[in-house]
């Protein structure tokens, strides 16, 4: 079976135009949003995103070329430096809705820990912290 190593890899605007973003919100569905000309983003990062007149965060699932939609509101900030939840969360939440009647957005966002749900930017060091399994503010190791 052949796995796909795009998430792993930055993508270039150039390459795609829109990208696929869940909203907790709206979980079980993906909005197209362009990507602003300028920015390389990642499969599993958090953008904040104008949904009906409110900045929303969203997770980035895909990527598509061109969309059905004949006009896009832009990605208002990418919110992450590094790949949050890579192609192993999105499996996991796949497989995980053969289980239970949940969205696969849904429990991409549960995998998030509630303080990365809101919209706030994170850095290099909180998001290296999240990794080894460090709360950053609470300085307690989690699983």
């Amino acid at each position: 079976m052949h796995r796909i190593t795009a998430t792993r890899q930055k993508i270039s605007p150039m390459d795609y135009k829109v990208a696929k973003i869940t909203l907790a919100m709206f979980p079980d569905r993906e909005f197209d949003y362009s990507l602003p000309p300028s920015v390389s983003a990642l499969i599993g990062v958090r953008v904040l995103v104008d949904f009906r007149g409110r900045k929303t965060v969203g997770i980035i699932t895909s990527f598509a070329k061109e969309s059905n939609f004949a006009t896009l509101k832009p990605i208002l900030e990418i919110l992450d430096s590094k790949q949050l939840l890579g192609l192993e969360h999105r499996d996991f939440a796949r497989a995980l809705t053969k289980i239970y009647p949940y969205p696969e957005g849904e429990f991409l966002f549960m995998m998030l820990p509630a303080y990365l749900r809101k919209n706030k930017k994170t850095s290099i060091s909180a998001i290296s912290q999240i990794e080894t399994g460090v709360h950053p503010v609470a300085k307690k190791t989690f699983v």
